[in-house]
């Protein structure tokens, strides 16, 4: 079974409904929180998380080691809960509890491995939030809670990896969340033109029309209002400026974006072909 990305108590449940007063505890995968101490410092504690077991109780090892204290811009807990973010959306749910209005959650706590159609292709966790609301304890698919990326990376192109794999993180779950984006936008190596098609488990990816692979993933740049060609996912961190738009050589490159029309411009939002 995956990790489930959080587990709330029945107090815990009850608060978030709306019919208890006392707030509970939840058992994230970095740690448990117990949100009725009084005391933020002393509300999590990391050796009763999942993981701790099979990491010897480290501390150390749920950081990322390029990411120190005074680069956050807050610390939730006292000291960083974690350096990293795992893929609660589609390895588990993101609360035991749905909106609006408040409902259980239709989704179950967790998934087995058997569910994860190509796990080489499925992205569990990616390092280093700078903001530390549990949201971002979690990769958010693109779009989620209005922002097109997973989290805030001091790293530029790290930056651009998790907006790309914020697009990707889903699919190769087999009931993905309703909301998921099927398709993305690729540009055609030969013709340079954007192309809207399915989302593709390696890369480059099969033109619909010639069946060549010449599809290459593709981010959208804010500033030309264009979609341009990137690495991989597993190699745009390798690779110097690909994060940023080739004609200003400056402006970071996002996954959401309008969708290109059949003659190439942009008149759709990103998600809804």
């Amino acid at each position: 079974m995956m990790i489930p990305y959080v587990i709330e108590g029945t107090t815990r449940i009850n608060n978030l409904l709306g019919t208890g007063a006392a707030q509970g505890k939840a058992q994230f995968w970095f740690g448990t929180v117990d949100y009725d101490n009084p005391n933020p410092s002393q509300q999590l504690t990391f050796k009763k998380g999942p993981l701790a077991p099979f990491m010897e109780a480290s501390y150390e090892s749920f950081q990322c080691p390029d990411l120190g204290v005074n680069e956050l811009e807050s610390v939730r807990f006292g000291r960083p809960a974690s350096g990293y973010a795992y893929n609660g959306y589609y390895l588990s749910r993101s609360s035991g509890v749905d909106y609006p209005p408040p409902v259980p959650a239709a989704n179950p706590a967790t998934r087995k491995f058997a569910a994860v159609q190509v796990l080489s292709q499925t992205v569990a966790f990616l390092d280093g939030p700078v903001e530390t609301r549990l949201r971002h304890f979690r990769i958010d698919p693109a779009g989620e809670c209005g922002l097109p990326h997973v989290c805030f990376l001091k790293s530029q192109r790290r930056f651009v990896l998790v907006s790309f794999v914020g697009l990707l993180a889903g699919r190769g779950e087999s009931g993905p969340n309703a909301n998921a984006p099927k398709k993305v936008v690729y540009v055609d190596a030969v013709t340079m033109q954007p192309v809207v098609h399915d989302i593709a488990a390696s890369f480059p990816a099969a033109h619909p029309t010639t069946g060549k692979l010449t599809l290459r993933p593709a981010l959208f740049c804010p500033t030309c209002q264009k979609w341009h060609p990137v690495p991989p996912p597993n190699e745009i961190t390798r690779v110097p400026g690909a994060g940023k738009c080739p004609k200003d050589k400056k402006t970071l490159l996002i996954a959401d974006g309008p969708w290109p029309d059949d003659s190439g411009s942009a008149t759709k939002s990103a998600g809804k072909p």
